[in-house]
């Protein structure tokens, strides 16, 4: 028991706590790739327009994507081949793979790079018998006895 009183009520059946689903939160997700690439997600994909333009702020921090009749087109699986943007990203400092987060501003989508989460350094402690190398060696010193 987890300090919780459980009372029933007149009709003999215990008192529940109901809970209902939380609304999903709709994100507007880029993902930059090093595979010269980049891709957006299934719910900005369906908010972009067929062909557009992308630029790339000062400090590959924003991405801006606008509407450009001869423009990159959005495929339906979302995945752009744009080697430039990588690059050019990459040159300005920013690690990949990145992932930004758009939003409508305007006639355009303005993305702002999402910050990385430091991982905790894993302690792996030293095995108390570590494997030599493999089987390989212990055949060869079988062999030269």
């Amino acid at each position: 028991m987890n300090g919780r009183s459980v009372e029933s009520n007149p009709t003999g059946y215990v008192d529940f706590e109901w809970f209902l689903p939380t609304e999903r939160k709709k994100e507007f997700v880029i993902t930059v790739t090093s595979a010269n690439s980049f891709s957006v997600n299934q719910t900005l994909r369906e908010q972009l327009w067929k062909r557009i333009t992308i630029g790339v702020g000062p400090g590959g921090r924003e991405l801006c994507f606008k509407e450009q009749p001869e423009g990159f087109f959005v495929p339906k699986n979302g995945n752009i081949k744009a080697h430039f943007v990588s690059n050019e990203i990459k040159r300005r400092g920013i690690n990949l793979p990145a992932r930004y987060i758009a939003e409508r501003e305007g006639d355009c989508w303005i993305a702002i790079i999402e910050p990385i989460a430091e991982s905790p350094a894993q302690n792996k402690k030293t095995p108390k018998k570590p494997r030599k190398n493999g089987l390989k060696s212990l055949l060869l010193e079988e062999e030269n006895r």
